[in-house]
């Protein structure tokens, strides 16, 4: 028995926000903001396989559809993997993590991922950054002067996008205003009848909304809007993070550190990049425990900040697991059983 441990930082350089289905701002840890482990293994996954991609080309190779799929998202398009359908415990499936150290890493549909990535959760509340989304104005009223640079016969065009822009608003915001009354009554009864009858009308309703936006001159969606407030966890915030590998081989390992190798060439984490959100900085030292070294034996450090991606961890080289992969010592390309 071997586990290796990788305890660190990430560093927010710019404010990184994250969105998950079915919650609303930033997601919380103890009412603390948090990168949970999901965006940072994905992150991490997606480097990994962004760095796979490129190295084959830049090698004349290149990966098919279910290669790209089965190693980016964990999902066997082709089939051919005998576990894909049910997930399994580390430790099971033996002889396929062997044959392939990718997927044993990040695992897929029918193979449990050996990295186990735990959440980046900041030290205190104010770490959380709100920040108002503004407001989308129509560009001719931003700039009064400029119809004065469009031809005459589209003034009255431009006219009607104005006035069904205004008209649409008031309708859209008085129906979306049913719609949310609508919603809240339904889970406030439990009679089968009622609740059918709501989403009945709740139907109606939704089927107003989309006849206002097919029906509108220009745009089916509201130019003049406001725009969505944005939570983030502001710049400058060290965020502790843990990550585990449970008895890897040689090449689980080196897959997993050659990740944050890849993962420093595009160090962005969460959305608005567009905003220039997202960017960290991140260090991690590795140790090992087993039979002979019960207490951590420290390995060396691994990370990237603005000068880039460095390590001093003993027996570990990017460039030469890069060679590994590209050689087939490290197999990417077969995934027949």
């Amino acid at each position: 028995m071997r586990t290796y441990k990788l305890i660190g930082n990430i560093t927010t350089i710019q404010p990184v926000n994250i969105t998950l289905p079915n919650t609303k701002g930033m997601p919380l840890s103890q009412g603390l903001p948090m990168i949970p482990a999901s965006s940072i293994r994905g992150w991490l996954r997606h480097a990994c396989h962004d760095g796979i991609t490129e190295l084959f080309f830049a090698n004349g190779k290149t990966l098919d559809v279910d290669l790209h799929y089965l190693i980016a998202s964990g999902v066997d398009t082709s089939r051919s993997l005998s576990q894909s359908g049910q997930s399994t415990k580390v430790g099971l499936s033996h002889a396929t993590r062997l044959a392939h150290p990718v997927l044993s890493t990040w695992g897929y549909w029918g193979l449990a991922g050996l990295a186990s990535v735990g959440s980046a959760v900041a030290s205190n509340k104010d770490a959380l950054l709100v920040l108002n989304g503004g407001a989308r104005q129509h560009v001719f009223n931003r700039n009064d002067k400029l119809s004065g640079f469009i031809d005459e016969s589209q003034l009255g065009y431009l006219q009607d996008i104005l006035q069904a822009d205004k008209y649409s608003a008031e309708a859209m915001a008085d129906y979306k205003l049913q719609l949310k009354e609508l919603k809240s009554s339904i889970g406030k009864t439990s009679d089968a009848d009622e609740k059918a009858e709501i989403k009945e009308k709740i139907k109606d309703v939704e089927l107003l909304i989309r006849e206002v936006k097919d029906n509108r001159i220009g745009a089916s969606e509201s130019i003049q809007r406001p725009l969505e407030m944005i939570e983030a966890i502001d710049q400058g915030q060290t965020l502790p993070n843990r990550m585990i590998l449970k008895n890897p081989n040689e090449h689980e390992l080196d897959i997993l550190l050659w990740s944050i190798a890849m993962g420093s060439l595009k160090p962005f984490i969460g959305g608005h990049s567009n905003a220039n959100f997202g960017e960290v900085s991140a260090e991690w030292e590795l140790s090992v425990t087993d039979i002979q070294n019960l207490t951590p034996k420290k390995l060396g450090k691994i990370g990237f900040n603005e000068d880039g991606f460095y390590s001093d961890i003993e027996g570990f080289d990017a460039n030469e697991v890069s060679k590994k992969i590209i050689d087939g010592t490290i197999n990417i390309a077969s995934f027949d059983e």
